[in-house]
């Protein structure tokens, strides 16, 4: 009993952990239950009502045919008075014949008792099935109550595990919800930019330092889309990046400028992962940037110092290696302007006090006269205050406060030269040579006040101390700029030289790597048939030679041998050639299809002696090609042997001429339907010697170099050569020639049919 209880238990455990609802549908279905039960009370009431109502109809029917044995006169009276009593109020109707009830009255006493027996037959019938009906009744009515108190039983295991797991899951709820708010809080107070967007852009969440430093309300973030806060040529990268991240579901170190509302440019850094949705189920996007503006605004200053400092060193280094400052000056001026972002520069020497203007520069070139007249009198004079502290070996440095000042103190009929271009701040750097003011150069802004950091000004000084120590050791910087392009010139010829020495040793050591390993393979290519050769000549000095038969046979064998040996000799001078780079094309107006037809006729008897069909598919007219015709011929040659070779006896080789004239070139395709070539071996098929050497079907050897060779002869025809194979189907060789021909020699568009020449087998 104990441990059908602990079962009983645990399988109320693991029904609660798995259906949530299993007490609710018990509620319901003891409901159901306790309704059926009460239903089938009300319909056992109304049998038992029905029961008893037609008891007292036959006891009243055996009294009045009872009493109509016993006073046959007073039949008609008995009839009447049991029709008004059949015919009275009564809770169920009356179950009898209503033909009886309506014949009432009409009856002869016989006749009368006749039909009682009858009517009470029938109703007797009747109140046997209302007994069996309600003893079924009486039985649905104790399932009913049994089950439900059954299942009401049940019920409280239930109802008190599903209150404990009730009660622990709310429990974990307010966990969940004081670490969602632990968690909510952290985010809200975190130093960074967080976000929320749906795939339409628009926002689902920021965190209060998003809103704080943004700008936005809640109101503006309802009508508001990410597009609407990127700076416009954020736009593009950041679309590609919203549809990427949508479909790779993270993407990092995401970069991008965002716009507050009060319109300030936000450098922002940060990751961009996409979730689900926990209310809606949408995916959105979770996005967490950092502010990097302050980080990049230094990185900025980082490389514009390191833009001064770079081009400081290019002038100066410009400076050292020039042999005239004074034609360089302006270039150098404009390189500074560029990197400073300034508007005009110009270099002053002032020999006597006088200012000479050497060289001048303005971003407006319509304002350079107005520039250059500001050192002539008595523009000069208007500016005595700064002149004074030049003077002084001071770095002069004014706002446009201080320069319309100097207006107001000048005479009226002589404007202000620097108000008159627009200048709104300016800085002068003095040259000082030997304890005396040489001269200055000078940088303005015409845009907006500016106040020149150190860095700036340490550019000018730099570069002002560079023109002046060019100036005075301008025949030593020549004798230096001859003496360092001397050595340049010699490291760069040692460097060549060096360079050179190890291409030329690398290339060497490929060579011999190359040499021994094509001597290793001819040594043995050439061993084998050398061999036999020497087998069979011992053969032919012994009585064996005396067979002609025998001789022939040994014949026949030194001649496939040589032949062999000839065609690998051949075949490798052939390479030699082409690695040494001593093939030279000798191009004539040739037709392809008499070259491939000649092909053909040279390779008829070995097609024939496996018996191959050689099919050649040309136009009606001929296609004429500017080719090495030799080259050409010993491509095809090439590709048909080797197509033979391949397959057996009863296939097809199929030759293809095909001109594209849209393409400006002509297709040669070479058809087999051999034992094909596996897909590994293809990548290395026009290697020398690779590992696609394989017999023939009749047992045909190769030299191992004939593709190499196609593939160089088609190249150095500026043509391509492709090649595609399915083991047991064939091979499908495609060569892509220039087609270069004359006006005269192209096929016409009423020639472009193809015509088959077969070579029948033999």
């Amino acid at each position: 009993m104990k441990s059908s209880s602990k079962f009983a238990q645990r399988l109320l455990k693991g029904l609660m952990r798995q259906r949530q609802w299993l007490p609710f549908a018990a509620i319901i279905l003891i409901g159901l239950l306790t309704i059926g039960a009460l239903f089938i009370l009300f319909h056992k009431q109304r049998l038992e009502a029905e029961l008893s109502t037609t008891g007292s109809d036959m006891r009243l029917l055996a009294e009045y045919r009872d009493s109509t044995l016993l006073a046959p006169n007073r039949t008609l009276e008995h009839q009447l008075a049991l029709r008004v009593h059949l015919l009275r109020s009564r809770p169920t109707p009356y179950r009898g014949s209503h033909t009886f009830i309506d014949s009432l009255g009409l009856w002869e006493p016989a006749t009368f008792v006749r039909y009682s027996r009858s009517e009470l037959s029938a109703l007797g019938k009747r109140q046997t099935a209302l007994f069996s009906r309600i003893e079924a009744v009486d039985t649905a009515q104790t399932v009913l109550f049994l089950s439900a108190l059954f299942l009401s039983i049940l019920l409280i295991p239930l109802l008190l595990l599903y209150l404990r797991t009730l009660r622990q899951r709310l429990h974990l709820l307010e966990k969940l919800e004081e670490s969602e708010a632990r968690y909510r809080e952290i985010i809200e107070h975190m130093p960074d930019l967080i976000q929320s967007v749906d795939a339409e852009g628009r926002f689902v969440y920021v965190n209060r330092y998003w809103r704080r430093v943004m700008g936005y309300t809640d109101e503006d973030l309802q009508r508001l889309r990410i597009w609407d806060i990127l700076r416009p040529d954020q736009l593009p990268k950041c679309q590609s990046l919203f549809e990427q991240v949508f479909q790779e579901q993270v993407l990092l170190g995401v970069e991008t400028v965002f716009i507050t509302k009060h319109g300030q440019e936000i450098y922002v850094s940060g990751n961009v992962t996409v979730r689900p949705d926990p209310i809606t189920g949408k995916p959105v996007t979770r996005a967490l940037f950092r502010d990097v503006t302050a980080q990049r605004q230094q990185l900025q200053l980082l490389q514009y110092q390191e833009a001064l400092a770079n081009t400081t060193s290019r002038i100066a280094q410009q400076l050292l290696t020039s042999l005239s400052p004074e034609t360089l000056a302006p270039s150098i001026l404009e390189q500074l302007g560029e990197t400073l972002n300034t508007d005009a520069l110009y270099l002053v020497a002032l020999p006597g006090d006088v200012p000479q203007p050497i060289a001048v520069w303005t971003r407006d070139v319509e304002k350079a006269s107005l520039v250059a007249a500001t050192f002539e009198q008595p523009c000069w004079d208007l500016l005595r205050p700064l002149w004074e502290r030049l003077k002084a070996i001071a770095i002069v440095e004014a706002v446009s406060e201080e320069l319309l000042s100097l207006s107001s103190a000048t005479e009226a009929n002589t404007p202000n030269p620097l108000l008159a271009r627009g200048t709104q701040a300016l800085l002068w750097v003095p040259f000082v040579r030997q304890g005396q003011l040489w001269g200055f150069i000078g940088t303005e802004d015409w845009k907006q006040p500016r106040f020149w950091n150190p860095t700036e000004r340490t550019a000018l000084e730099s570069v002002a101390a560079s023109l002046l120590f060019t100036f005075d050791r301008i025949h030593a910087y020549r004798e230096l700029q001859r003496f360092a392009e001397d050595l340049l010139q010699a490291r760069n010829m040692l460097e060549a030289y060096a360079e050179e020495l190890r291409r030329a040793n690398e290339e060497l050591q490929e060579r011999n790597a190359e040499k021994d390993r094509i001597m290793s393979i001819v040594s043995h290519d050439l061993r084998s048939p050398l061999s036999g050769i020497r087998g069979l000549a011992e053969i032919l000095q012994t009585e064996e030679a005396l067979d002609p038969s025998t001789v022939q046979e040994f014949a026949r064998l030194i001649y496939e041998a040589s032949e062999y040996l000839l065609n690998l000799v051949n075949d490798l001078l052939e390479v030699a050639r082409l690695e040494q780079g001593r093939i030279q094309l000798q191009l004539t107006e040739t037709d392809l299809c008499a070259l491939a037809r000649s092909t053909f006729r040279f390779m008829e008897g070995v097609a024939r002696s496996k018996n191959i069909q050689l099919v050649l598919e040309c136009p009606d007219s001929p296609v004429v090609a500017l080719v090495d015709a030799p080259k050409i011929s010993q491509v095809l040659n090439n590709l048909l042997s080797n197509a033979i070779k391949f397959t057996p006896s009863g296939g097809t080789v199929t030759v293809r001429l095909q001109p594209r004239l849209e393409n400006g070139e002509v297709e040669i395709h070479v058809i087999d339907t051999g034992i094909g070539i596996p897909q590994e071996l293809l990548p290395h098929l026009f290697e020398k010697f690779g590992p696609h050497q394989r017999p023939g079907t009749a047992g045909e050897r190769g030299t191992g170099l004939g593709m190499p060779i196609i593939k160089n002869f088609v190249e150095l025809h500026g043509g391509t050569i492709q090649v595609s194979s399915t083991v047991g189907i064939g091979s499908h060789f495609t060569i892509r020639l220039p087609y270069r021909c004359t006006a005269e020699t192209a096929p016409s568009a009423s020639s472009s049919q193809s015509t088959s020449i077969p070579v029948p087998p033999s």
